[in-house]
């Protein structure tokens, strides 16, 4: 990283008046760009970087600003907060799939031990959708004697016999004809016709929610009425908005705090039935209460990425393109949610499935990392994997030759860094080591939207000692968001990053988005670039003044006044001529210009060896190829990029919600029996970022967090597909699925 005190050419340096309403800049990536103009809809906005911009700060590796504090147990989070006079919830929940609840009794519980509050949640006569529906939260002065109260209550189910726990078992039935798993490894390759036509059927989990930080809530009313809440949120003024709504409050008389928070994943983007329970027993026992699900009630209540089922209809030719596409898709969210799935429809071809949801007696879906096409991308992946794979043609130049050209380079370029051709398994089914383990390589393609959009603001402080500070009332769901404001301050300003102070996840502060969608960075990275720009700009007027000098003869670049492009104040002597009162300026986030593509691209390459007598999958590399606008810090964007990967990981090989569909209660609701990818399956992760612009926004950056997890599943079942010679057409890729298509397509022989 260059000091901020030299006078380099990349320095920027700020311009003397606004800039014209049509700015040109150079978008997209080096080797595929072109000029674009931005329509300015406000001339106030700070000037865009472009393909061409040099930069001192930004795309270098800064460490987290929070690292230490998040590594060392310094940091806060919302479930580690205690008040004083601090209450504790529990919540008693619904043994039955569906019904209606017949007699509730709380009497006891009101009056048991160390009980102060008692609220029902669902009262007598309302309906039971599934099994873990909150039925009564108690707060006592422990957690302990909070859920012996509950067993203190006493309700009477009316259970309906008549539900359905697993509607997508039903639909498989329903299935158009499918093609049979071929018989042979020379069935199972090329073929050798002019055409090849599949009908396959492919079909997904349900992957359960079980962020580090579960969901919940500590919340109290005031003296003055007003409701404070300290909450695991991906959406803090969502969260505001949601509990004033609830207790007939004004906005401004809730106040949302979360300073870090535990992951969530999609799973927090609503404030969910606990925090208004929580915030009702706070008002009844008219003290903080802290009311955290356990992990019992995580898995049965909090949300999931639903299953799917998919028919597939597809044809090519011998050439390599793709003739013709059909395909249905089904969804189960449990009672309530989206099921819905996306398709890879930028290949040539390959269109939207038409899709229903079904829906049955589980905890409601929520969104979950790239909601929707993790399960989509599975299958239709893995379709375009089998049709090269029929016509004999190397899946890689399959793929090259039906996708777009942003595709198409990113293939190219992760392909020569993977080493595909060394590595792609040219005979499938056979190992190049007698008795060893069967070899495979296996890639997918991504594509996500994450442009951001308008309604943020972003508040810039220039203090008298020379020190910045940034403020924003956005959450981080994780991402390095503090990072991101301090790095886009320091670039814009020209100052060592060391100078800046970033602070988010308070309500108090000028409203920002919700973490969801990869939308954080790219809505809240140009808010902070033109407040910082206007601070800037209102130094050099306030020294302007106080020198009496020409505005015109002065500009800040490289942590330094110049007047007349000679070096006049240090940043620091600058700042002493501002007085007790700071420089304040707002930033905002305008609307996005039509930009160089609508969204950001990638693909991903992976090598597995599968042992051919147990059947168990062990994943060896896995190469990323991702773009995301400007890369605003190289090392939260890879730590981005590998967080993915390793979750599609663990969704392709392990992660499975197992369900009594008999009794409708799911099994294994505590980590102990969920299995997720710990550090022994961990692969060699090499994320390699494809650098660019967008020129979407003022900094060109766009949306990481969801992407890179998209294809990883995929990408692995072809590589097992290329291993074994014979495709799994059901996640998780477990090691009896693996081993019954082993055993299938060798007749039993090894």
């Amino acid at each position: 990283m260059s000091s901020p005190n030299n006078l380099e050419k990349k320095d920027e340096v700020f311009p003397t008046s606004p800039p014209s309403e049509q700015v040109s800049i150079r978008a997209g990536f080096p080797g595929l760009s072109r000029m674009i103009e931005t329509s300015r809809r406000n001339p106030n906005d700070a000037p865009p970087w472009s393909l061409d911009t040099k930069f001192r700060i930004v795309g270098t590796e800064v460490p987290r600003l929070d690292g230490l504090a998040k590594a060392t147990g310094v940091a806060v989070y919302p479930s580690d907060f205690r008040p004083p006079k601090l209450l504790f919830a529990a919540i008693l929940r619904s043994p039955i799939p569906k019904g209606k609840v017949a007699e509730i009794d709380i009497s006891k519980a009101e009056t048991a031990k160390g009980v102060l509050a008692v609220a029902v949640a669902t009262n007598k006569g309302r309906q039971v959708r599934y099994v873990g529906q909150e039925i009564v939260a108690v707060a006592a002065e422990t957690r302990a004697l909070a859920e012996d109260a509950l067993a203190k209550i006493k309700v009477v189910f009316d259970a309906d016999e008549a539900f359905d726990a697993d509607p997508i078992q039903k639909a498989k039935a329903k299935l158009p004809e499918v093609d049979a798993l071929p018989a042979s490894l020379a069935e199972a390759g090329a073929n050798g016709k002019e055409e090849a036509v599949l009908r396959m059927a492919f079909e997904t989990q349900v992957q359960m929610h079980h962020p580090l930080e579960p969901h919940g809530v500590t919340a109290w009313f005031k003296p003055d009425g007003s409701l404070e809440v300290w909450a695991s949120t991906q959406g803090t003024f969502m969260m505001q908005r949601s509990m004033a709504q609830a207790f007939r409050l004004p906005p401004s008389r809730v106040h949302v705090m979360t300073p870090v928070m535990g992951g969530g994943f999609g799973s927090k983007l609503q404030a969910g039935i606990e925090a208004r329970l929580c915030a009702e027993l706070a008002m009844e026992a008219g003290r903080p209460v802290h009311l955290f699900v356990d992990r019992r009630g995580q898995a049965l209540a909090m949300g999931n990425r639903p299953s799917s089922l998919h028919w597939i209809r597809a044809k090519a030719n011998r050439q390599g393109k793709i003739l013709d596409w059909e395909a249905e898709s089904y969804g189960f969210p449990g009672f309530a949610g989206s099921g819905r799935v996306a398709y890879p429809t930028f290949y040539r071809g390959v269109r939207r499935p038409r899709h229903r949801d079904l829906r049955g007696n589980t905890g409601a879906a929520r969104a979950f990392r790239a909601p929707g096409h993790p399960q989509g991308f599975f299958a239709a992946e893995s379709m375009i994997d089998e049709l090269a794979c029929r016509i004999g043609m190397d899946p890689l130049e399959f793929r090259i030759k039906n996708v777009d050209p942003i595709h198409a380079m990113q293939l190219k370029m992760g392909a020569k860094a993977f080493g595909w051709k060394q590595r792609f398994n040219p005979k499938p089914g056979r190992s190049p080591e007698p008795g060893g383990p069967l070899r495979g390589a296996g890639l997918a393609c991504t594509r996500w939207g994450g442009m951001g959009g308008a309604r943020a603001r972003v508040l810039c402080r220039i203090h008298q000692d020379g020190t910045v500070e940034v403020r924003n009332g956005a959450q981080d769901i994780g991402t390095g968001t503090r990072t991101v404001l301090a790095v886009v301050t320091a670039e814009t300003l020209g100052v060592d990053i060391k100078r800046i102070r970033a602070h988010i996840g308070d309500t108090r502060d000028p409203a920002g988005p919700s973490s969801g969608g990869s939308t954080t960075t790219p809505t809240l990275a140009p808010a902070i670039r033109h407040a910082a720009w206007l601070a800037g700009k209102e130094l050099l007027d306030r020294i302007a003044e106080q020198k009496r000098l020409p505005r015109k003869s002065l500009s800040l670049k490289g942590g330094k006044i110049l007047k007349d492009q000679k070096a006049f104040l240090s940043f620091e002597e600058a700042c002493r001529l501002i007085g007790p009162e700071p420089i304040e300026a707002m930033g905002q986030r305008y609307r996005n210009w039509r930009g160089f593509a609508g969204g950001v691209a990638g693909c991903q390459f992976a090598e597995v060896e599968v042992d051919p007598e147990t059947g168990i999958v062990q994943v060896k590399r896995i190469l990323a190829v991702q773009d995301c606008g400007t890369v605003i810090d190289k090392k939260t964007t890879e730590s981005q990029v590998i967080g993915a990967i390793i979750q599609g990981l663990s969704y392709a090989l392990f992660e499975e919600r197992l369900l009594d569909a008999k009794l409708g209660r799911v099994l294994g609701t505590d980590l102990e029996h969920y299995r997720i990818a710990g550090s022994m399956e961990m692969p060699e992760i090499i994320p390699i970022l494809n650098k660019g612009c967008n020129g979407h926004n003022n900094t060109g950056a766009a949306g990481i967090g969801e992407p890179p997890t998209i294809p990883t599943s995929a990408a692995i079942a072809n590589a097992v597909r290329n291993a074994i010679g014979a495709r799994v057409h059901q996640l998780p890729l477990t090691p009896d699925r693996v081993l019954a298509v082993i055993d299938r397509i060798h007749g039993g022989k090894q």
